[in-house]
């Protein structure tokens, strides 16, 4: 399991959550390996069938066996985002609590150099005129007709990375195995295209903290550790 500045990653998010003090906080894995991590954390952990998908399939089944209230309002973290901030969870919970019409909130930031526009892993998100997502792509959206001004639209805050922390109401994960399949969320591998695609109302707000990294290569860990090392020296 990987480690950064002598914890598991996993340790971070978990420390994270554990901070927010949410009614509940339980990790969801279909790992044995990391069920005995969450354990030794001291948090409550559940198996999920290896069929789940996706970390929103594993939050569908466990709502649907811990049982929760249609309106409960469930956060999932990721577990590759040892950076997060205890702010940004609470944030992204309170946004959906107070759009009562809505069945999912998420968050943004701006992106501010090219190399980051370019990656397929910084997810971009377009927005409506009232902060919902009407579109993610792990392509350059939008799409400068003119290449030349691309720094010029990164400079005036024209692109927006989406962070993947989202907070769902559990009526909306109850109906998540009736939704139709989408061909953009496959071609993507963005499952909150299809959300979008089946009418979902997906609420978005500029994150309170700054997201330095989530960890989707090798390359992303070294950075991580080599970031905590640094800290440390300070």
């Amino acid at each position: 399991m990987s480690q950064i500045a002598g914890k598991t990653m996993l340790a971070h998010v978990i420390q994270k959550a554990l901070s927010c003090h949410a009614i509940s906080c339980t990790v969801l894995t279909d790992h044995p390996e990391i069920m005995a991590e969450a354990q030794k954390q001291s948090c409550d952990a559940l198996m999920t069938p290896a069929e789940c998908h996706s970390g929103t399939e594993r939050v569908a089944y466990a709502t649907e066996v811990i049982g929760l209230d249609p309106n409960a309002i469930v956060v999932n973290v990721q577990g590759d985002e040892p950076f997060i901030s205890p702010k940004n969870i609470i944030q992204v919970a309170s946004v959906l609590h107070h759009q009562t019409n809505h069945e999912i909130a998420s968050l943004y930031q701006h992106i501010h150099c090219k190399d980051q526009l370019m990656n397929p892993n910084c997810v971009k998100v377009i927005l409506n005129h009232q902060d919902q997502a009407i579109c993610f792509s792990r392509a350059c959206l939008p799409y400068a007709r003119n290449q030349d001004d691309i720094e010029h639209l990164i400079k005036h805050k024209s692109y927006r990375q989406h962070i993947g922390l989202y907070a769902y109401r559990a009526s909306f994960l109850s109906t998540l195995k009736t939704l139709k399949k989408s061909p953009i969320e496959h071609i993507e591998c963005l499952e909150q295209m299809a959300w979008i695609q089946n009418g979902a109302k997906l609420q978005m707000a500029e994150a309170l903290e700054p997201v330095l990294m989530d960890i989707n290569t090798p390359e992303d860990l070294n950075k991580a550790q080599t970031y905590y090392e640094t800290m440390a020296m300070a």
